[in-house]
C-alpha cells in the first residue's frame, strides 16, 4: 500500500509541476522576442552551446543552452527567443526541445508514476480477491 500511495504522491507532485512550467514557458513565449543569435563554442559536444546574441536594445549576450537539442555546430545561425525584462536568465534557443524538455520530463515522470501507482493498486486488488476466494472455500 504504502508503494500506492508513494507513486500516486509523486505523481502528482510532479504532474502539478509540469503543469506550473508549461503555464510559465507559455507566458514567456508569449511575451518574448525572436532574435537572431550564432554558436560560438560547443561546451560537451553538439548539445550543449554556447551561444551569442544581441538584444533588441543592443546588448550582446552570451549564455550556454542546456535542453533537448542536437548537433549544433561553430558558427551556426540560431534564432534566440528572450523576455525584454530578463534576456540573460530567459533567453533559449527558438526550438521545441530547449523550450518544452522541462515541461515534457516532469510530465513524462508524473505519467509513470501515476501508472505505477495504479498498476501497483490493481495489483493488490486482484492478490487480495484471490485470498478471500481461496480462503471462502475451504
Amino acid at each position: 500500500m504504502f508503494r500506492f500511495f508513494a507513486s500516486l504522491v509523486l505523481g502528482c507532485a510532479f504532474l502539478f509541476a509540469a503543469l506550473i512550467n508549461v503555464l510559465s514557458t507559455w507566458q514567456v513565449v508569449q511575451s518574448s522576442v525572436v532574435v537572431p543569435g550564432r554558436v560560438v563554442a560547443l561546451s560537451a559536444g553538439g548539445s550543449h552551446p554556447q551561444i551569442n546574441f544581441m538584444t533588441q536594445e543592443g546588448e550582446v549576450i552570451s549564455y550556454p543552452q542546456e535542453g533537448f537539442i542536437y548537433g549544433m555546430k561553430v558558427g551556426q545561425d540560431v534564432k534566440v527567443r528572450y523576455a525584454k525584462n530578463r534576456p540573460l536568465r530567459s533567453a533559449r534557443i527558438d526550438a521545441f526541445g530547449s523550450i518544452w524538455a522541462t515541461a515534457l520530463a516532469f510530465t513524462f515522470i508524473g505519467a509513470c508514476a501515476i501508472l505505477t501507482a495504479v498498476s501497483n493498486w490493481a495489483r493488490k486488488q486482484e492478490s487480495g480477491n484471490g485470498r478471500h476466494e481461496v480462503l471462502a472455500k475451504e
